[in-house]
């Protein structure tokens, strides 16, 4: 009896110290995401996806802006407690409420730095009901683990709801980055945070991280690519819609769009420019007379937007996490999936100033604002003005989709000049690529996106870790010139390749432009051409005096409409100063030259970063030195359909021991113990396990103590 009461006293006193000490473990783990140390080597970060909702704080609280204050309240609260804007996802203030698919319940997720060299861990969690998500850390290289890139169905398979997976890399560059959903319309329900990875030193300068994003308040991602790529151009009012004519003569992708946010606030217009919505907006304290760097991430998923700050000059510095020659501008574009980093003096008079998101919309208005506000400036809304361009006060804008806008000065994309040579076509064994780049008609009048007129089918397995099992791969030769097929395409590099794209928007139906993005590389642009009309004339075919196509359609066969500039010797470019970048607006009736050397052995994503693009095929993968990529981590996860292969089948069923005369079973003869001895056992074996648990609080401690929250 005495023992028995023993046990007991030891057993409660485990269960005690495990209820008391364990949740402040396992919340400081899994409910806050933060800023990796400096001194630190390696660093655990947290992340979990899960949905909800816009304009709702906790469980059955939800908010409204009040029209005359601004203020946000709890509706039912008689006390009319303020709430703090920072603890709701507020998107454009529409009292609508769509589903949202966010990262730790924030929009945009929790910003996450960390250190050139460092070990990140990045744990993700998948909260969700019904679906599966990967998480794609956009232009972060991942030499030497290509299957950590988070691409769905080409590096891995989506994380099931409930699961976990932790992605583990080294960054090697310091920039701005950001981290996205790459699972089917995720990121337009979302999921998107800013990535920033620095030099092991103190900043010079404080910063700031500015994260905008395209938004509509009326439909989730599913039913806007339901009525749109799917079931024809037709609004939830039954109301048919198109693309969006742009003040340049392109278009818009033909998504339904409400809003832009920059750090998830933004304000809701009408077509004629009212305001609808009072939301409030984020804040950027300045103090007077110093300097502040601004890292601004384009995580929209469909609009190009041209930032400026009222009365202020940008000094932008870097582009796509890449150093630049310094250049002052007014305002620059920015397409999804770039980034652009500037420096701004606190020069001005103590005010509030705009931050403007601006779009390129001709008849709508989707502006995003922000606030810059002066230390010492009333809490209120700026009344500040836009520069009024002019022949006499030229405005200076950097990244232009087009190469003449009146009234600006444009800076192309080509014109950025970068601090580290491109390389010479000569510098190893040259590769040249001719990719064209647009929508097709298909089958039942579906438009689809191709490159080539090849609309990239992903396989229903982890192309990379399961190449064995990829089907549908393309038989171009029966894709004639004319013809559109939809099946699973790459290109073959090889390591040490000097490797040139050309990617080209020209023929039928290229109507937009598209930012191009390459997944493990960030390369040099080399050049970027336009369409020779003015940029603010609509050229319903778009067709380029420099490309050469066949036909209307323009699929295939297409090159230099001068012979001489195949092989690398495009005329007039400065490989010294080329630009670095991961993600490049191809305008639409243009062409881009890309250049990289294949040091990097994976299967990467190339493709479209609008994500309606990218759903509808616009897309294609870099097979990068096939045999030289590294093996997967022992039990990485594998997916497929079921039967499966038969080949697959049969492996499996050889590799399984065999029950007969030649298998040989360890026995071992049972005995009894006494309860001398069962009672020992069992208190050493409390002993160990309370041990095991002090050991293990004591690392989660020490863990934390490297990591600041």
């Amino acid at each position: 009896m005495e023992r028995t009461t023993m046990g007991a006293y030891i057993g409660q006193l485990y269960l005690i110290t495990i209820i008391a000490i364990v949740p402040e473990a396992i919340s400081d783990g899994h409910t806050n995401p933060g800023t990796c140390d400096m001194g630190a080597s390696k660093c655990d970060l947290y992340l979990d996806v899960s949905l909800w909702l816009p304009m709702r704080r906790n469980y059955g609280e939800k908010v409204y802006i009040n029209d005359t204050d601004g203020r946000l309240y709890v509706h039912g609260d008689e006390s009319y407690n303020q709430i703090d804007p920072d603890d709701v996802v507020l998107a454009d203030g529409s009292p609508r409420e769509r589903t949202l698919t966010l990262f730790n319940k924030t929009m945009p997720g929790p910003t996450l730095i960390v250190y050139v060299n460092q070990e990140v861990k990045v744990h993700v969690r998948n909260q969700m009901l019904s679906d599966g998500v990967t998480v794609h850390f956009h232009g972060i290289e991942m030499r030497g683990t290509p299957w950590m890139d988070g691409a769905a169905f080409v590096t891995q398979c989506p994380i099931l709801p409930g699961q976990t997976f932790t992605y583990k890399f080294t960054p090697k560059r310091k920039g701005t980055y950001f981290y996205h959903s790459h699972t089917g319309a995720q990121m337009s329900m979302g999921l998107v945070g800013a990535f920033i990875v620095k030099e092991r030193k103190l900043d010079e300068l404080e910063e700031h991280v500015m994260v905008l994003q395209d938004y509509n308040n009326a439909q989730s991602s599913d039913e806007l690519f339901a009525s749109t790529g799917l079931l024809g151009f037709i609004s939830t009012e039954g109301e048919p819609f198109a693309s969006e004519l742009r003040t340049d003569g392109s278009y818009s992708a033909s998504i339904k769009i409400t809003s832009s946010l920059i750090n998830g606030k933004g304000r809701l217009f009408d077509p004629q420019g009212n305001q609808l919505t009072n939301t409030p907006l984020t804040v950027f304290p300045v103090k007077q007379g110093q300097a502040y760097r601004f890292r601004v991430i384009g995580g929209a998923y469909s609009l190009q937007h041209k930032v400026s700050i009222d009365n202020h000059k940008l000094k932008l510095v870097a582009a796509d996490g890449n150093d630049i020659d310094p250049i002052i501008a007014d305002s620059f574009m920015i397409h999804s999936g770039e980034r652009f980093d500037f420096i701004i003096d606190a020069n001005q008079t103590v005010d509030n100033y705009w931050i403007r998101a601006e779009t390129l919309q001709k008849y709508t208005n989707y502006t995003g604002f922000a606030i810059l506000r002066y230390e010492g400036a009333e809490s209120i809304d700026p009344t500040s003005s836009v520069q009024q361009c002019s022949m006499e006060n030229m405005c200076t804008v950097v990244n232009c989709p087009f190469e003449t806008y009146p009234n600006w000065t444009c800076i192309t994309t080509d014109q950025i000049h970068s601090t580290t040579p491109a390389p010479t076509h000569n510098s190893g064994s040259f590769k040249e690529f001719f990719v064209s780049v647009g929508f097709a008609q298909a089958e039942n009048n579906v438009f689809m996106g191709h490159m080539n007129g090849i609309s990239l089918k992903l396989p229903s397995v982890s192309a990379l870790t399961q190449p064995k099992e990829v089907t549908d791969i393309c038989d171009e030769s029966k894709c004639a010139a004319g013809k559109f097929c939809r099946c699973y395409r790459s290109l073959e590099v090889n390591f040490g390749d000097v490797v040139q794209i050309n990617f080209f928007s020209a023929g039928k139906y290229n109507l937009a432009s598209h930012p191009i993005h390459i997944h493990g590389y960030s390369f040099h642009v080399l050049k970027v051409g336009y369409r020779q009309e003015n940029s603010s004339v609509v050229n319903a075919q778009f067709l380029n005096q420099y490309i050469s196509c066949p036909n209307e359609f323009c699929y295939r066969n297409l090159g230099w409409a001068n012979q001489s500039w195949k092989g690398g010797n495009i005329p007039g470019i400065d490989l010294d100063r080329a630009p670095r970048k991961d993600t490049v607006t191809l305008p639409a009736g243009g062409y881009v030259v890309v250049r990289f050397v294949a040091d990097n052995p994976g299967l990467w994503y190339i493709h479209c970063h609008q994500e309606y693009h990218a759903q509808k095929g616009l897309g294609l993968l870099l097979n990068d030195s096939f045999s030289a990529i590294p093996a997967p981590p022992e039990g990485f996860p594998e997916c497929r359909s079921f039967p499966p292969p038969d080949w697959l089948t049969s492996d499996k069923r050889e590799s399984l021991p065999k029950d007969d005369e030649n298998t040989t079973v360890a026995r071992t003869d049972g005995r009894t113990f006494t309860e001398e001895e069962f009672w020992g056992m069992f208190g050493a074996l409390l002993f160990v396990i309370l041990l095991q648990f002090i050991i293990s609080v004591w690392c989660l401690r020490k863990t934390k103590s490297s990591v600041s929250f």
